[in-house]
Formats: C-alpha cells, sequence, structure tokens
C-alpha cells in the first residue's frame, strides 16, 4: 500500500512539474535554429532547469536527458527500489559538474606538450671523442682513482685549474698540495681553488713556491697520496722562455714514485712544441719505461693525427 501511494503521488508531482517542463523543452527545441551559436546556451538551459524538477522527485518514475543529433529528448525508466533510485538521482544531480570536468581535462591534455623521450646521455667516451682533449681524458682517469678525504698533488700548478678541479674531488676532509716555482702560478691557483670551493667544503690546500723536485721533502711522507699530476711546459700567458726542464722532471716523477700509496696513479701531459720539450718528453718516457712490472703498469697515449697535442703519459702502482 505504501508503495502504491508513492506511485500516485509521484504521478501527481510529475503530471505538475515534469509535463510543464517537459513541453517547456519541446518549446526550446521549436525555437532552435539550426545552426545557430545560441543553440547550445538554451539547450544547456532547459538540462538544468530540468534536472533540478527530476532531483525533487520522490518516486519510481526516473528521467534521463540524453542529447541527440536534433536537440534534446526524454527518456523514461522504471525503477523498483529506492536505493537504485537514490543512486540514479544522486547520479544525474552530479552528471553537470562531472562534464565540466571531463572538458577541463580533455582541454588540460591539449595544452600539454607532447613528452618525447629523452636522448641517452653520451658515454664518457663518446664525450671524450667528441671533445679531442687528452686534458680530460685525464681528469675521467683522476676522477675514477681519487676518493673523498684523500691526498693528492699537482706538481705543475699553473693557472690552477687542475688544482681546482683537486680540490673539489677530495673534498673537506682531503688534501692538496700544489708546486710550482713562479709567484704569478701559485696566486693564480690559489684564486682559481677559492672560486671553484666554498669554504665550508675546502680541503686543506698547501701551495709550494718550490721546485717540485721537493716533494718527497716538502709533503714528509712516503706511500701517501692517491694520486700525482704533471703538466709540462710553461706557464700558459707568461714567458714562454720559463719551462719545466728535463733534469728536475725526473726528480720530481722519481719522488711522485715515492709518495704514491699502493694503487696510486701518476699522469704526466707533456707539451713538445716548446724548445726542450721533445728531449724532457723522451727522458720521462724512459723513466716510465723502467719501472718493474711487477710493481708498475706504464702507458703512454697521444692522438696521431694530432702532432700539436699533448702526450698523455700514466703509470700506475700496484697495490
Amino acid at each position: 500500500m505504501l508503495r502504491l501511494g508513492l506511485r500516485k503521488l509521484a504521478a501527481r508531482r510529475f503530471q505538475q512539474e515534469a509535463v510543464p517542463m517537459a513541453a517547456a523543452g519541446q518549446l526550446v527545441e521549436s525555437r532552435l535554429v539550426p545552426g545557430h551559436p545560441n543553440n547550445l546556451q538554451y539547450q544547456q538551459l532547459y538540462r538544468s532547469s530540468f534536472s533540478a524538477i527530476v532531483t525533487s522527485l520522490a518516486c519510481s518514475q526516473l528521467v534521463r536527458l540524453e542529447s541527440g543529433c536534433r536537440g534534446v529528448r526524454l527518456a523514461w525508466r522504471q525503477c523498483g527500489s529506492l536505493a537504485p533510485r537514490r543512486r540514479w538521482l544522486a547520479a544525474a544531480a552530479e552528471a553537470p559538474a562531472a562534464a565540466a570536468r571531463q572538458q577541463t581535462i580533455a582541454q588540460q591534455q591539449q595544452e600539454q606538450p607532447l613528452i618525447t623521450e629523452p636522448e641517452h646521455p653520451p658515454s664518457p667516451l663518446e664525450r671524450l671523442m667528441q671533445h679531442a682533449r687528452l686534458t680530460h681524458l685525464a681528469q675521467e682517469l683522476w676522477g675514477q682513482v681519487v676518493r673523498r678525504g684523500d691526498t693528492v698533488v699537482d706538481a705543475t700548478c699553473g693557472n690552477g685549474h687542475d688544482t681546482a678541479y683537486l680540490a673539489q674531488a677530495v673534498g673537506s676532509g682531503g688534501t692538496v698540495h700544489a708546486f710550482d716555482v713562479q709567484p704569478a702560478a701559485i696566486e693564480a691557483a690559489r684564486a682559481a681553488v677559492g672560486a671553484a670551493v666554498p669554504a665550508d667544503q675546502a680541503p686543506e690546500v698547501h701551495f709550494h713556491l718550490a721546485s717540485h723536485a721537493e716533494m718527497r721533502e716538502r709533503l714528509g711522507c712516503t706511500a701517501c697520496a692517491s694520486l700525482v699530476v704533471f703538466n709540462l711546459g710553461y706557464l700558459p700567458g707568461s714567458d714562454k722562455a720559463t719551462t719545466t726542464q728535463a733534469g728536475s722532471t725526473l726528480a720530481a716523477v722519481q719522488a711522485a714514485c715515492d709518495v704514491l700509496k699502493p694503487g696510486g696513479l701518476l699522469s704526466i701531459l707533456c707539451y713538445t712544441g716548446h724548445p726542450g720539450g721533445v728531449e724532457e718528453y723522451e727522458a720521462v718516457r724512459a723513466l716510465l719505461g723502467q719501472l718493474p712490472p711487477s710493481g708498475w703498469v706504464s702507458s703512454e697515449t697521444r692522438l696521431l693525427n694530432r702532432p700539436a697535442a699533448p702526450i698523455l703519459l700514466l703509470a700506475w702502482k700496484r697495490g
């Protein structure tokens, strides 16, 4: 009896509210001019008003709006219980907001740029071959040996580029020794380290205005350094008459062999374009070639089609 009463009430409410609104909808459709820009506004106004009336009906007759090719039409559906009716009414009330959200998402997807797959970064070998500079190769190799907190030596600090690189590599717990016989080189290296390394991350740096042949005495230790680097030749931008000499360089290389710890690396870049450069390179190459294979691994790297490029000599101390 209760259900029958509800249905009668629903029919009466429907006659009073829904039917006049349907007639209004037909009137709206009859006023539409094909292709007119205001058609969509009229349809949306009718749809929102009719949804408000449908939501107020507590009956078994449910109304659903469907948009067709010629405008808005009504569809009726029977629903036997109250719970599905409530779900349908809630969905009908939520439909305009859901449609607006879907439209917003579609617009955002259209506005977003296409995401392309990132290209694979070049390998270390590709980077080295693109630049074709043995100075870059040398630093790549240094990075494989040096660890935070290590002790390293720049035997010819020059303008300080290598000294700054080593200071960054060893960090605040490390120690860097930089040698040069020219005061301008010491000052340039000091400025380069200060510009490249923040004060709270800077290692302990010792600048030695002395010959690198005094390396053993200045460091005061043996088998304590993980890396010793040389850039033989002259200070860039200065008097080319002041160059490294074969005699002091050989003494410095022998001292470097003593201060290197097992697993340490000796790196020597030899420039041969200045007077005495070829003789110095040949003397150092001969010295490294005489190191016992049981304790050392020595090598030479050069660019055959670039005669003026430096030559990289390496000696790794076996552990």
